[in-house]
């Protein structure tokens, strides 16, 4: 992800991908002509682009000053050192084994912090369909993995 803010940000991309000539090109002289020839650019940028890793492009863009990030998939979000180290994941109060995303952002005060796991599949359905839906107890299916399979079209 790139993010050009403006003519100045924009030499110095020109510069990192090696298409100085493109700093004063008529096309590409001011926002408005960039937006006008915008998939003509994303294209050239994107043949400099597939020669970095995601992570080296981000290093050198940022180097420059540029607003520049790396797209992780959701493992290297998971292994990330900036994240791991900003105490991004945290882990269920109820021992669940994995770490979960935290909060995007950290508050003064400490709030905003994971106090149990998400439901698994059904597992509030007897509190729901009997406590909120007052459904009578003999009314409840138990869903078994081949409802759910056809119910999905899971094979």
């Amino acid at each position: 992800m790139i993010t050009i803010r403006s003519n100045d940000e924009w030499g110095r991309l020109c510069e990192v991908i090696g298409r100085p000539e493109l700093r004063t090109a008529d096309e590409c002289a001011t926002q408005a002509e960039r937006a006008r020839h915008h998939d003509e650019l994303d294209r050239v940028i994107e043949k400099w682009t597939v020669t970095q890793s995601h992570r080296d492009a981000m290093r050198l863009l940022q180097a420059r000053g540029l607003a520049a990030a790396a797209v992780l998939s959701v493992a290297e979000l998971a292994t990330d050192p900036h994240l791991r180290s900003r105490g991004y994941f945290e882990m269920a109060p109820d021992g669940t084994p994995h770490p979960f995303p935290g909060m995007p952002f950290k508050l003064t005060d400490g709030a905003g912090v994971i106090r149990r796991r998400g439901p698994q599949l059904g597992e509030h359905n007897r509190a729901v369909f009997c406590g909120l839906l007052g459904r009578a107890e003999h009314e409840i299916h138990p869903v078994n993995e081949q409802e759910i399979g056809t119910a999905f079209d899971v094979e």
